[in-house]
Formats: structure tokens, C-alpha cells, sequence
């Protein structure tokens, strides 16, 4: 028999022995010394948006709503950019109801617009503006937020591009 230290015999303050530690667990390391940002400015007013969608029967339809901001925009009190993405937000039951910040405020840096696309029979792609002053009234019609082709501003170039943006050739 060799002679060594007794596996059953531990030291107590040795992480090796404590349940569920790993190399990877990182519970045993310091959090960094400056906490994560905010999820979202506060000080940027959201606007809640309703909608509802019906088929040609008379049922209540089903799908989603891709909505994008089409710039960059700068919650100028914290300095936090927000960079656009595509959310997708569910019709259940024939009804959306979501929030979306509004794309004017006094605290952004620039005004900015939303591509929405319907993805149901026969949806659509069209442009929004959600203006502050509507916050806090009570819910808004999406379709009432719909610009003209005119006042639409484009889609940034920046990546990621999205599929159903179509490139323009040049």
C-alpha cells in the first residue's frame, strides 16, 4: 500500500471540493467592478401600438409584425447608441398590442422612422413614425402611424442586412 494524503479526507476551503464547482463556474470570480448599462433609457417615452387583423372570413388572423428602426439613434441624457434590429412581435388572436419608443423625442439626437412588414396573407411593408407626443394617451392605431412614401426615411446600409430588404444594384 502506498502511503499519501486520504481521498476522503479533504480540505474544506479547496473549490475542487465544493459541489457543483468547475473550472468554467465563474460564481468564484469577482464581477467586473463596473456594472452592465441600463436595458433602455428611461427618458426615451414609449408609445403603446394596437392592431387587428382579421381574414377574409371573418376569423381572427394569425402571424407576426417585423418592426425596425431605419437609423441608429442616441439617447442624448446617458449618450447609450441603440442599434437597430428586426423584432418580431406575434398576433394572437387576431390583436397586437406592443410599446415601441417613440422615434421623435426630445431626448433622441435625430428623429428616426420604423419598417414594418405584416407577415400574413397579404401583408404589406410600409413605413411608421411614433411620435412622442402620443405617449402615455392610450393605445394608437398601427395604421394611423403610417407615412407617405415621400417622408420615408431609407433603411441605413449598415449590416446586418436582412432578407427581405431588397439590395439596390449600383
Amino acid at each position: 500500500m502506498v502511503a499519501g494524503p486520504d481521498p476522503y479526507e479533504h480540505d474544506p476551503n479547496d473549490a475542487w471540493w465544493r459541489p457543483g464547482w468547475t473550472a468554467q463556474n465563474h460564481t468564484f470570480i469577482a464581477p467586473d467592478a463596473e456594472p452592465p448599462p441600463t436595458p433602455f433609457p428611461v427618458d426615451i417615452p414609449m408609445v403603446n401600438i394596437v392592431a387587428t387583423y382579421m381574414d377574409d372570413e371573418g376569423n381572427p388572423a394569425t402571424g407576426r409584425l417585423l418592426i425596425r428602426p431605419n437609423a441608429r439613434y442616441t439617447d442624448t441624457a446617458s449618450g447609450a447608441t441603440i442599434l437597430p434590429r428586426v423584432r418580431s412581435y406575434r398576433i394572437q388572436h387576431g390583436r397586437l398590442d406592443i410599446s415601441l419608443p417613440s422615434s421623435d423625442s426630445d431626448a433622441l439626437d435625430a428623429p428616426f422612422t420604423y419598417t414594418v412588414r405584416e407577415a400574413v396573407i397579404g401583408g404589406r411593408q410600409f413605413a411608421i413614425n411614433v411620435p412622442s407626443a402620443l405617449s402615455g394617451t392610450g393605445p394608437v392605431k398601427l395604421h394611423t402611424l403610417k407615412m407617405s412614401d415621400a417622408e420615408i426615411i431609407p433603411i441605413d446600409t449598415m449590416p446586418p442586412t436582412y432578407g427581405w430588404q431588397v439590395p439596390t444594384s449600383g
